[in-house]
């Protein structure tokens, strides 16, 4: 059996290791005894031949969303997604600080005030990286630099042996989700440097004198830590050429050139460092983009724009190519239903045009 296909995957998974589970079902499955006997037949039989299966764009272990898959023969199809399709992806991120991976899982690199951002501002700014524009992926993506993933780079702590090369990538749209723009009503517990942070803030007696020393060295701390951190988030910002045209026609300055972020007041470094209860604002959109566009790169750029910070707490990719969420498998399916019911429609899928087939509708 060849083809392409498209799986959900779940947050908690490498796209890896999503593969991995799929090769064991299908190994076990009367869909492919034909498949395994011709491996077996091969005359370069190895012990632990396995039915060939692939993935078409790496999604990261916290993001969910659209995994193309190819088996057999359709891997050699996967390249059709890896660099000529487009993807629309759901993001939301925090406002005020920036992390060295780009979302939550990383290190707190700095942090910026947000009291001068409006929803107006947010509008004005995302439209700025609407059209072609040059972009700088995370030193924590997959991208390759001699041989090596950047991200091993960055987990071994080991310098890299140039520059993070910058690339060209278009994005056609960024539609801000307004119900919830810059809203603080959510369960997205802001970071901090030390996540061992305890809350000072009680009532009793016998810890109330230490109070001040307390609060002041934890506040102390973190100023510390900001300023020497601050140096991290360097890399250039870039507006679209569609922006830079409007500027020109205009004849104003495009100002990718000349924004500088708003430093964080003191009163905010206590809110944010010492109270759990502390909401930073949300910034909830959906965007179109051409393949090789890295979206906690665009979070990060949006925050600058905004003359502030920026960091990634959720994604889902909810199109890749034709593909959307109605024409993709879910993993549980094939965990947990006989393939007498998932076989036909695997099938099926397989063998008609991409994204053509609604599989939630086939169950």
């Amino acid at each position: 059996m060849n083809g392409v296909f498209a799986v959900f995957k779940p947050s908690g998974y490498s796209s890896s290791e999503l593969v991995v589970k799929l090769k064991k079902i299908f190994q076990k499955s009367l869909l492919f005894e034909d498949d395994m006997k011709q491996i077996l037949r091969t005359k370069k039989k190895k012990r632990n031949q396995r039915i060939k299966i692939g993935h078409g764009g790496t999604l990261d272990p916290e993001a969910s969303g659209i995994l193309i898959i190819g088996i057999g023969t359709g891997t050699k199809k996967l390249n059709l997604f890896l660099l000529k399709c487009t993807k629309v992806y759901e993001a939301e991120a925090l406002l005020g600080a920036t992390t060295n991976s780009g979302d939550q899982t990383g290190d707190l690199v700095i942090k910026n005030s947000t009291d001068h951002i409006n929803k107006d501002f947010v509008h004005e700014t995302v439209s700025k990286f609407v059209g072609n524009v040059i972009q700088t992926p995370s030193i924590y993506s997959a991208l390759k630099m001699n041989g090596k993933p950047l991200y091993e780079y960055a987990r071994q702590n080991i310098p890299l042996p140039s520059k993070i090369p910058e690339r060209n990538v278009k994005i056609d749209y960024i539609n801000l989700v307004e119900s919830d723009l810059l809203s603080r009503d959510h369960d997205y517990k802001f970071i901090k440097y030390d996540k061992s942070y305890s809350n000072p803030l009680t009532n009793d007696p016998e810890n109330q004198k230490n109070l001040n020393e307390l609060l002041a060295n934890e506040l102390e701390q973190e100023k510390k830590n900001l300023t020497n951190s601050s140096n991290v988030n360097v890399d250039k910002l870039h507006f679209s050429d569609k922006y830079k045209e409007i500027c020109k026609q205009k004849n104003i300055i495009d100002d990718s050139t000349t924004y500088k972020s708003i430093p964080i007041t003191d009163e905010n470094v206590y809110k944010e460092t010492l109270l759990d209860n502390y909401r930073a604002p949300l910034l909830h959109f959906t965007t179109k983009v051409s393949s090789g566009t890295y979206i906690r790169s665009l979070i990060t750029d949006i925050g600058k724009g905004l003359k502030s910070s920026a960091y990634m707490v959720k994604l889902t990719r909810t199109q890749q190519s034709d593909f959307t969420q109605d024409s993709c498998f879910h993993l549980d399916q094939f965990e947990n239903l006989d393939e007498k019911i998932w076989g036909p429609i695997l099938k099926k899928t397989i063998t008609s045009d991409y994204g053509a087939v609604n599989v939630q509708k086939e169950f």
